[in-house]
């Protein structure tokens, strides 16, 4: 179901919901004769105790039910639905700041849940008929059960009308919301028999008490959470500990960000103090939310210099409420709240983690704490992890082109030639082909006896961006030694590879050097191309033909050109 069919569907819930009150009030009488002060005190308790209800994944678990249930059987069907669309509309809207349609979708739920269940107890009331107290406690157990089963099939049942994924916590909700239902029938009961024996005092005093019970209820589910919470961090403390890999440690830590809170996207960023830039590390899209990284990119570098400042996390409960909405639309209209969680190493911000979802009010701030826990043993995790890069890229890069340097170079040449050695196959069908060039910048002495050293490396650097930039990503470029520059091929033939380096060779012709006091510097190439397993049986004559190719074709005829090996 797309977004207009969904936000029709809530719309008629809503008013099916509040035309049947409004059909009810037109229809009886019940309420004419109404008990003011009884409908405050019950008002007044289920707002406190809407206020202080239990949050389990994108459901909410509140006492408040028994308040309603008590309401039906002290005052009637008509004044517990005034309570119920005060409760989930007018509280919803003016206090929880949720989206009005979804609120007025909740309510119409609700109402129809409740009015049905009226009906049904009439019903059996009209065919069982006793004046027996066991008979009053079994009606509201009855009407108890009813509105939990009722419940229960409509939401799943609008779930699946409006197409959505059912949530990963619907089975932690549900037996949550059944535990309540335990504490609920009993805790109505009593108030039943307290205004009907005690009055008002009465009441009163078992109101202050289920508002007791909910804090306790809050409180058993807060531990329960923070001890899931704890166990998710302590995992995910365990796998990223063990992963010096960047990628994949980022990857465990948006998973177990996940469990935490939910979310629909995350992503970790990392913020370079020198230029203020933001690099993405990692991220992730957990459901179909319209965002694109390169806005939040962008969106992050403006506000760069004033997130180094604040140091501490925050969440946006609804983005519409906040006066930052506007900014928030630009980077992604389905963004409708979202936690910033800085990531902190010895008091210096390294980067951020963004966790953000596509419906208001879906983070808690009781969340941040456990946030901050897990942010701390990610930190480390991220800079273990980019030492290891670095040391690495080190051991593997030459540090003047950054290009890849010769060791690297001679491993992948024996990797790609000596799976060929392994190969079972009667006939060779190329499937391993690879090319190799070498490439020599002519006359280099002569520019370093020129212009000194400092512009020799210069022109260095320069000509290994240009070739860098002429061939695919999956190619190996290395710096060889001194003005030598080789490159790998995979499934490349030497017509192809002569092509490539053709392109180079000109690139590098056209383009304008110059020395570091500015003067016009004029530099080519010559180089040489073979290919395996056509000419070369190995890694190390595909090199040597190579390099034969560059000297007897290229340098020995004039230089400024590219040569292939001919046998």
């Amino acid at each position: 179901m797309n977004k207009k069919r969904k936000y029709f569907f809530d719309i008629t819930l809503g008013v099916i919901g509040l035309m049947g009150t409004v059909a009810l009030m037109l229809f009886t009488t019940q309420y004419e004769n109404l008990d003011i002060l009884l409908f405050l005190l019950l008002l007044i308790s289920g707002g406190i105790l809407e206020r202080i209800k239990v949050t389990v994944g994108e459901f909410a678990v509140s006492l408040d039910i028994a308040v309603m249930m008590a309401s039906y059987f002290l005052l009637g069907i008509v004044p517990t639905l005034w309570l119920l669309i005060f409760f989930v509309l007018v509280y919803g809207v003016i206090f929880d700041t949720r989206p009005f349609v979804v609120t007025l979708s909740n309510t119409g739920m609700f109402t129809v849940i409740f009015i049905i269940t009226h009906f049904v107890i009439v019903g059996v009331m009209n065919i069982y008929t006793s004046q027996s107290i066991i008979y009053d406690k079994l009606m509201v157990v009855f009407f108890g059960l009813n509105i939990f089963i009722l419940n229960w099939t409509v939401l799943l049942g609008q779930i699946k009308l409006k197409g959505d994924k059912l949530p990963e916590s619907l089975g932690e909700t549900i037996r949550w919301d059944l535990y309540s239902y335990v504490v609920v029938i009993p805790l109505s009961i009593l108030l039943i028999d307290a205004s009907n024996y005690y009055g008002y005092k009465g009441l009163i005093i078992l109101c202050l008490i289920i508002i007791g019970a909910n804090i306790l209820f809050k409180l058993l589910r807060n531990l329960v959470f923070i001890n899931n919470e704890l166990r998710v961090v302590h995992e995910v403390s365990l796998s990223i500990s063990s992963k010096l890999d960047l990628t994949e440690t980022t990857n465990h830590i948006l998973k177990g960000i996940n469990k935490l809170v939910n979310c629909d996207y995350c992503c970790v960023l990392h913020f370079d103090k020198t230029d203020l830039s933001v690099k993405v590390l990692n991220h992730k899209n957990f459901e179909d939310i319209d965002i694109d990284i390169e806005n939040i990119k962008e969106k992050i570098t403006e506000s760069l210099d004033k997130l180094l400042e604040y140091k501490k996390s925050f969440i946006i409960e609804n983005i519409e409420r906040n006066n930052i909405k506007d900014e928030v639309r630009s980077v992604s209209k389905d963004i409708k709240s979202f936690i910033y969680e800085p990531l902190t190493l010895e008091d210096d911000i390294i980067g951020c983690v963004l966790i953000i979802s596509s419906r208001a009010n879906s983070f808690d701030k009781s969340q941040l704490n456990i946030l901050d826990i897990l942010s701390n043993q990610a930190v480390i995790a991220i800079e273990n992890a980019k030492l290891y890069r670095e040391a690495k890229n080190k051991a593997i890069m030459d540090n003047l082109t950054g290009l890849y340097n010769q060791k690297y170079f001679f491993d992948t040449l024996n990797v790609l030639t000596n799976k060929c050695s392994s190969c079972e196959r009667k006939e060779c069908i190329q499937c391993n082909r690879t090319s190799l060039v070498i490439l020599d910048i002519d006359h280099f002495k002569r520019v370093n006896d020129t212009y000194g050293h400092q512009t020799g490396d210069k022109i260095l650097s320069e000509v290994g961006n240009i070739i860098k930039s002429n061939v695919r990503n999956t190619d190996i470029v290395a710096r060889y030694g001194g003005e030598e520059f080789t490159i790998i091929l995979p499934r490349t033939d030497e017509r192809t590879a002569y092509e490539i380096a053709n392109r180079i060779r000109e690139s590098i012709e056209n383009r304008k050097f110059r020395s570091m006091d500015g003067h016009n510097i004029s530099v080519t190439i010559s180089g040489g191309v073979s290919e395996y397993p056509r000419n070369a049986d190995s890694a190390s004559t595909l090199l040597s033909y190579a390099d034969r190719a560059m000297y007897t074709g290229a340098k020995r005829k004039g230089r400024n050109r590219i040569s292939v090996y001919a046998s």
